[in-house]
């Protein structure tokens, strides 16, 4: 029979349960976990607290995890990726570097585990990083079986807050990120808007953080070439200057707005200025 108590942070934690080991290799386990406000971590990037309400039941022949794990509060900080978080793709080569294939798991050593937690975002959980800055709330089911990727079904709301692009500042009007399947292919939808006096100008990112694709919306209606000026600058194109010129041909290069970039091209020799060299990354 197990029974203790533990702290992290300023939040603590019960466990208990039992476990038998009769004779090697054979043994089981059930323990049950119950903490509030457990720091989870306390990082530059992230600072998270948790309470857990987790069953853990287990044997040789694998391992059942299930419960509810609630997020009071987290403030998260993240500037830039990671290296090692960017994929390769699956097949991908270096030249001069032999191929080594992957060795197979013993199925007699491997413990296989199942795992069925629910995620539940409190009212202060923030998040800055890849130019939001915003509240995030909602919940996870994440689920996983034997030889499975975690997969996630639930949905993720951003509540206000801003996204910074080209140096301007946008509200934030809708955001939220949609799971259902892998945990690290959710599906997302953010509308960022610029409002000036009567104009209303935005722009809509749908599709995955690995492939978003964008448009621009305005009220009244104008041309994505407006709309994006309205955006970024704050005012009508004929109104940009030559640094803004440049960056909204840059910007609509990015967004894939090929025709808007090189209308921006035409309207600036006009004025006299030379034609960019639009960037496409």
């Amino acid at each position: 029979i197990l029974s203790g108590k533990f702290k992290s942070g300023k939040g603590t934690a019960t466990l208990k349960g039992q476990a038998h080991w009769p004779q090697r290799p054979h043994w089981n386990a059930d323990l049950q976990i119950d903490g509030y406000n457990l720091q989870a971590a306390n990082l530059p990037i992230a600072r998270i607290n948790i309470s857990p309400s987790l069953r853990l039941k287990g044997s040789e022949k694998g391992i059942n995890l299930k419960g509810t794990v609630s997020i009071p509060n987290a403030d998260i900080r993240i500037k830039d990726l990671p290296t090692n978080t960017i994929k390769a793709s699956p097949d991908e080569k270096i030249i001069g570097e032999s191929i080594v294939q992957p060795q197979q798991a013993n199925p007699r050593s491997a413990l296989t585990l199942n795992t069925a937690v629910d995620i539940r975002l409190g009212s202060e959980v923030n998040f800055e990083g890849f130019g939001l800055d915003t509240d995030i709330e909602g919940g996870l089911k994440l689920r996983n079986r034997p030889g499975k990727p975690l997969n996630a079904d639930g949905t993720l709301t951003m509540v206000g807050g801003k996204y910074t692009a080209y140096g301007r500042e946008l509200t934030i009007e809708h955001g939220a990120f949609y799971f259902n399947g892998p945990l690290d292919e959710p599906r997302m939808n953010l509308r960022v808007i610029n409002p000036i006096d009567n104009v209303k100008v935005g722009l809509a990112i749908t599709g995955s953080p690995q492939q978003p694709e964008s448009q621009l919306f305005s009220t009244p209606p104008m041309s994505e070439t407006e709309a994006l000026s309205y955006l970024l600058t704050g005012k009508p194109l004929n109104a940009t200057g030559d640094s803004e010129s440049g960056m909204l041909a840059n910007a609509a290069a990015k967004l894939g707005m090929k025709k808007s970039a090189h209308r921006i091209n035409e309207i600036r020799a006009k004025a006299g200025f030379d034609t960019l060299q639009l960037e496409s990354g």
